[in-house]
């Protein structure tokens, strides 16, 4: 990247100024995915700023996710990090934490969008999709009896869906609602009795969410869906 795409940074809180020159690089393109930023030095010159600036504007894009930066004498240094959901996700997660936001909320969104997101996958799905679904619903059925493996088949199944719906901000907000589902429920759920009842019941509503999909019924999967992750909490919490 050429170093005059940069200009002198703020003296007021420099290391901030830096960050936002970064990140609008990386958004604009003008620095891509595996691109390398300029030695510190160098970036101290561009900036005009102290060493300490510099070094803290990096660990903020580097907590953001948006670079990575790499020890050694030949091949360290900052680079643009390669796209990736998982600081969004996190991010997400803990805004819910932090806002304390309510199961209820939760849940009531969580069954709109993931209805609204099996009608898109219904419309959309193309067969690599399909067979990514059915893959997820194999695994489930194989690691009933191993909680951990079969929550992680489970989210495999609903990011299936939420990838053929082929709306990426679906599947972003999806995985910070699940996250933060699992947090809050994670001690309630070691404590539900019949643990097999309720795997069974989602497991018969993900076969029959998988046909609605498969046969194109898109009106009727987005209302099953909703209903299923509805009946879901009522389940696992007793209601």
């Amino acid at each position: 990247m050429q170093g005059n795409s940069f200009r002198k940074a703020s003296s007021a809180r420099a290391f901030e100024d830096i960050v936002n020159q970064i990140q609008e690089a990386i958004i604009s393109g003008r620095l891509k995915p595996g691109d390398r930023l300029p030695p510190e030095r160098v970036l101290q010159q561009l900036f005009g700023v102290s060493r300490a600036s510099i070094r803290e504007a990096m660990r903020v894009l580097e907590g953001q996710g948006l670079i990575v930066v790499r020890p050694g004498a030949i091949n360290g240094g900052a680079y643009v990090s390669e796209t990736s959901y998982k600081h969004i996700v996190e991010s997400l997660r803990n805004l819910m934490l932090l806002e304390q936001v309510r199961e209820a909320e939760l849940f009531e969104f969580r069954a709109a969008l993931e209805g609204i997101t099996a009608k898109w996958a219904a419309q959309r799905a193309t067969e690599a999709d399909l067979t990514r679904m059915a893959a997820a619903l194999q695994s489930m059925a194989q690691f009933e009896e191993d909680w951990e493996a079969y929550w992680a088949s489970d989210m495999a199944f609903h990011e299936a869906i939420a990838e053929a719906s082929k709306n990426r901000v679906s599947l972003v907000v999806l995985k910070g609602i699940r996250d933060t589902m699992l947090r809050m429920l994670q001690d309630e759920f070691a404590g539900v009795i019949e643990k097999k009842q309720v795997l069974r019941m989602i497991m018969e509503d993900h076969f029959h969410i998988f046909n609605l999909i498969s046969e194109g019924k898109d009106e009727l999967v987005q209302q099953v869906m909703a209903e299923h992750v509805l009946r879901f909490v009522h389940r696992f919490k007793g209601e």
